[in-house]
């Protein structure tokens, strides 16, 4: 029930189906996003934190960049795994996919 209420695919007055098809079913990029703003953040703190002349909090912030960085990749790449499960009806393994990205 708690999947039938929040499907994104609906029924038109007419009958039509609303919604993705299965060859539309697109890659969700909600945690790679998510780190993206993050990034942002941070390289915005770096450049306050040089215009100050600290420089340790400058390092610090490249440093979490960095990290950040790769995380997001590796994310990106699971993303994609995931949205190439959904495409080939492999609920499960992008189900096991979704969990692995929240760890």
């Amino acid at each position: 029930l708690k999947w039938m209420l929040s499907n994104t695919l609906r029924v038109d007055r007419r009958g039509k189906r609303e919604g993705k098809d299965k060859k539309d079913r697109g890659i969700d990029h909600t945690y790679s996003e998510e780190i993206g703003g993050v990034i942002e953040s941070m390289e915005k703190s770096k450049e306050r934190a040089i215009q100050i002349s600290d420089f340790q909090l400058a390092k610090s912030a490249q440093f979490g960049i960095r990290t950040l960085t790769k995380a997001k990749k590796e994310l990106e790449e699971l993303e994609k795994d995931q949205g190439e499960a959904v495409k080939n009806d492999d609920f499960e393994r992008a189900h096991d996919i979704r969990q692995e990205m929240k760890t």
